[in-house]
């Protein structure tokens, strides 16, 4: 099979040759360590570990122009910089894991609202790869699975937040919620009007969803909220992607996401990831069990086992991806990216437990 076949086939819970092998990322830092362990320099990771291809469309679905890049203020441990998305942030200058501080975000007020309108042009020439003919015809003829993501774009509440931060954006549900309506509004018109330059030419295979709405053990707002302001613009965008072809939407949201999976339903997102079993929430042997196969999933594999030893790593994945490769519709991959306290060596044991359960070994 192709790897476009291969996944078509798992998400369809149908008979693949095997699963896709998918990683969800690396942290920079766990990739310098593993360099140092043993995996080639010269090497990428999907190469090295036989990794399926997917390909992410090469058009544009984030603000443009983006902002200026720049640095406003330094000591030797920090830096101030103004990111390409217009966020204000203190972070290290040695580049480790861990958030930056968000120090201040672009929309402040209805001003400075309709000043961001300005970047989010479906018809800006900018956004969609050139000679746009070669593109559709190079689409029309892979053999991988082709999908749209945009990290802190495709989505409703997590762009949001990402323009006015997550407080201001709380407090505005209940202050202001016709503005908060308008701004929803806004980006699902969007998203529908990149659906109809896109559809016509190329059908994805599958759309992500970015929120990052989950925290530990709750959600950053109810469901209540999630229904009122939300699920309609999300059923606008799966409608628009359905009518050419796209029948796979995945929510991807960090944390515990339990109480809104049903709503991401109702709404036309048939999948989820990447499952925080850290957080609290449910993994895929109970998703599986619970929505059958209404959900499509990818992920789940707590990352944790990979800073301890064989038997958690076995532990682990044979309490799970036996089930689910019987039950499919089901990707494994880490929960999240895996940090630095992952040896390569640990990795390397997973990869191969992945692969014999996959492909039948003991």
């Amino acid at each position: 099979m192709t790897d476009r076949e291969r996944f078509l086939e798992t998400m369809s819970f149908g008979t693949p040759d095997r699963i896709p092998y998918w990683e969800f990322g690396v942290h920079g830092q766990a990739l310098a360590r593993w360099h140092n362990e043993g995996l080639p320099r010269n090497v990428s990771l999907e190469e090295y570990f036989g990794l399926d291809k997917r390909e992410r469309i090469a058009v544009n679905f984030q603000m443009w122009p983006e902002f200026e890049q720049k640095v406003l203020a330094e000591t030797d441990e920090f830096q101030i910089v103004i990111k390409q998305f217009g966020m204000k942030q203190r972070r290290w200058k040695d580049g480790r894991i861990g958030m930056p501080e968000f120090l201040e975000h672009p929309i402040k007020t209805r001003a400075d609202f309709q000043k961001m309108k300005r970047r989010y042009d479906p018809d800006s020439p900018q956004r969609y790869p050139q000679p746009w003919d070669e593109y559709i015809k190079r689409c029309k003829e892979r053999d991988y699975p082709l999908y749209a993501q945009a990290f802190r774009h495709i989505g409703f509440f997590g762009p949001i937040r990402n323009w006015m931060g997550l407080e201001p954006l709380l407090f505005a549900f209940y202050d202001d919620p016709l503005w908060v309506h308008e701004m929803m509004k806004f980006i699902g018109d969007f998203l529908v009007a990149m659906a109809e330059h896109i559809g016509p030419y190329i059908t994805l295979d599958y759309l992500v969803f970015f929120e990052d709405i989950g925290f530990k053990g709750s959600t950053l707002i109810s469901p209540k909220v999630f229904r009122t302001f939300m699920m309609p613009h999300y059923r606008r965008v799966t409608d628009a992607f359905r009518k050419y072809g796209t029948d796979i939407f995945f929510a991807d949201s960090d944390g515990w996401n339990d109480n809104l999976i049903p709503l991401w339903m109702e709404c036309g997102v048939n999948g989820y990831s990447p499952m925080e079993v850290a957080a609290g929430g449910k993994g895929p042997v109970e998703l599986r069990k619970e929505y059958g196969r209404d959900l499509l999933l990818y992920g789940g594999m707590d990352k944790r086992v990979l800073a301890q030893d064989k038997e958690a790593i076995e532990k682990e994945v044979l309490s799970k991806l036996p089930y689910m490769v019987e039950k499919g519709g089901y990707i494994p991959t880490i929960d999240h990216a895996i940090p630095h306290d992952a040896s390569f060596e640990n990795y390397v044991y997973y990869r191969q437990l992945i692969r014999e359960v996959a492909e039948g070994g003991k």
